[in-house]
C-alpha cells in the first residue's frame, strides 16, 4: 500500500493518493515525481494512482494514438472514457475527470519499461489536464536576474551544451530538458536533477567538466548533478522568454527578437502533443495565458561567446 512504499503526497500542489504494491514501481515513481522543494498552493485536481491485478479484457475502438519516449513508442487505445496502453500482462489505464484523474497500472514485477513509460505519460497527461504545461527545454536565469529563459530546439540542436556554456558564464541552470509551467502565475518549476549528456559530449563541448563526477546512466548517457556545476541552487523562477536555438558558424553568436506568431509555434513545439481531448483543451487555455507573459527570441549560435541577455522582456500579447 502507499504507506509501505512512500510516494509523493502531492505534485505541484495536486494531491496524489498512491497505492503501489511493488517496491520497484513505487521507488521509480518517487524518483521521477517527488520534488518536495516545489510546494505551490494546493490545487483541487487530485490524482488517484493504484497498482492492480491485471484487468479483464476491454473492447478497444478506433485506431490507436501513438506517443513516443526516448527508446520506445506506445500505443494508446480509447475505451469509452478510458485510455489504455499495454496489454493483459502489463499496462496502464488513464481516466480523466473534471476534478482529477485515475491511473491504474498492472505489472507482475513493476520493472517493465513500457509500463513505466506509460505511467509517466499518464501522469504527465493528468498534470496537463489540471492546467499545467510541460516544457521540454533547457532553462536558465541570467546573471543578476530573477526571471528564466527557456531554450527550445529540435533534438541535437545543442540545448544541453548551451546550458553548460551559460552556466560557465554565470547563468543559473534551472532545467536541462523538462520543467512544468503554471500559467496561473507564470512560474516555471525545473524537473531535472542535473544534466545528462552522451559520452564524449562533455569532452568536446564542455571540456572544463571532463573530469567532473559524471555518473553512468542505464540508457548510456552520463549524468552530472546541478551541485557539481558550482552554480547557485535554483529550482523555480517566473518564465520571461522563449528562445529557439539555431546554429550559424559564419557569424558571431547573437540574440534576435522574433514575432508573436513565432512565440506560439515555439511554445507548442516545446510542450508536445496532448493525448486526450481534456488535455488539449487545458493546454490551449494554458498556452494562451502563458503567451501573455513571455517574449520570443532566437539565439543564433555562432562563433565566440554567447552575448549577454537583452534587457527587453516585453511580452508578445
Amino acid at each position: 500500500m502507499a504507506e509501505q512504499h512512500q510516494t509523493p503526497g502531492a505534485i505541484l500542489g495536486r494531491p496524489v493518493r498512491a497505492a503501489l504494491r511493488t517496491p520497484a514501481l513505487a521507488e521509480w515513481f518517487r524518483e521521477h515525481w517527488h520534488h518536495p522543494a516545489h510546494a505551490p498552493s494546493a490545487h483541487p485536481f487530485t490524482v488517484d494512482l493504484k497498482e492492480l491485478e491485471p484487468p479483464v479484457a476491454v473492447q478497444m475502438t478506433g485506431a490507436p494514438t501513438v506517443t513516443a519516449m526516448p527508446g520506445f513508442r506506445l500505443e494508446w487505445w480509447r475505451a469509452g472514457e478510458d485510455w489504455h496502453a499495454g496489454g493483459p500482462a502489463a499496462g496502464v489505464r488513464l481516466r480523466l475527470m473534471n476534478d482529477g484523474a485515475e491511473i491504474h497500472a498492472w505489472c507482475a514485477t513493476g520493472r517493465s519499461d513500457a509500463v513505466r513509460g506509460a505511467l509517466y505519460m499518464a501522469t504527465c497527461e493528468a498534470l496537463r489536464a489540471s492546467g499545467l504545461l510541460p516544457l521540454h527545454a533547457a532553462v536558465a536565469v541570467p546573471p543578476g536576474g530573477d526571471a528564466a529563459i527557456a531554450l527550445v530546439g529540435a533534438s541535437g540542436a545543442g540545448k544541453s551544451t548551451t546550458l553548460l556554456r551559460l552556466a560557465a558564464a554565470g547563468w543559473t541552470p534551472l532545467a536541462e530538458d523538462l520543467s512544468w509551467l503554471d500559467p496561473a502565475d507564470g512560474m516555471l518549476y525545473g524537473w531535472d536533477r542535473g544534466v545528462r549528456l552522451w559520452p564524449g559530449t562533455a569532452d568536446t563541448f564542455a571540456p572544463w567538466l571532463a573530469d567532473a563526477a559524471w555518473r553512468e546512466e542505464a540508457d548510456g548517457k552520463r549524468f552530472l548533478p546541478w551541485s557539481a556545476l558550482g552554480a547557485p541552487e535554483r529550482r523555480a523562477a517566473p518564465l520571461a522568454a522563449l528562445a529557439v536555438l539555431e546554429r550559424d558558424s559564419t557569424a558571431a553568436s547573437v540574440w534576435e527578437r522574433l514575432t508573436p506568431r513565432d512565440a506560439v509555434r515555439l511554445l507548442w513545439e516545446a510542450t508536445g502533443v496532448p493525448l486526450s481531448p481534456q488535455g488539449r483543451r487545458a493546454a490551449e487555455s494554458a498556452a494562451a495565458r502563458s503567451l501573455a507573459r513571455v517574449s520570443p527570441w532566437r539565439l543564433r549560435l555562432g562563433t565566440g561567446a554567447i552575448p549577454p541577455w537583452p534587457t527587453d522582456f516585453s511580452p508578445v500579447l
